[in-house]
């Protein structure tokens, strides 16, 4: 399987950032995380993810030099402001890939989330704003022709 990288380069940043859909996976998770928790560490990680520890620990490594996680070995992880930032966009675009599966298509949670999964890292962000334009504006309809 070939690895698709997304450029992030409307970050404040000299040069863009580009993040495999495994780092942006990860930097999903934690954001979750953090949002319940206010932290996350890496043995929640292995179970959401269903990797083993070495991959995350070395996932983590690689996200923390990038400057997006303050991380140090068996303690909490947290999205540093530039890792929060990168990780509300994904977070979003998987929300609005979701809620067109689910909302407009009549898509299971399950299914639509799998496919919002797969498509969040790989679909423009003009794709993105066009999905939302069209499920914001057709929504009440659908509904109501489902009704």
């Amino acid at each position: 399987m070939s690895t698709i990288t997304t450029e992030t380069s409307d970050i404040t940043e000299d040069k863009p950032l580009r993040l495999s859909p495994t780092r942006e996976n990860y930097l999903k998770v934690i954001y979750l995380e953090q949002q319940k928790s206010g932290a996350t560490r890496g043995c929640n990680i292995t179970q959401i993810l269903g990797v083993n520890r070495s991959t995350v620990a070395v996932t983590f490594r690689e996200l923390k030099k990038q400057g997006l996680i303050d991380y140090v070995p068996y303690g909490p992880i947290h999205l540093t402001p530039r890792g929060a930032e990168i990780a509300e966009r994904i977070v979003e675009k998987n929300t609005i890939v979701h809620d067109f599966f689910q909302r407009v298509l009549d898509l299971d949670t399950k299914t639509a989330e799998r496919i919002a999964c797969e498509l969040e890292h790989i679909l423009t962000p003009q794709t993105l704003a066009k999905l939302k334009r069209f499920t914001e504006a057709n929504l009440h309809e659908i509904e109501t022709v489902r009704d």
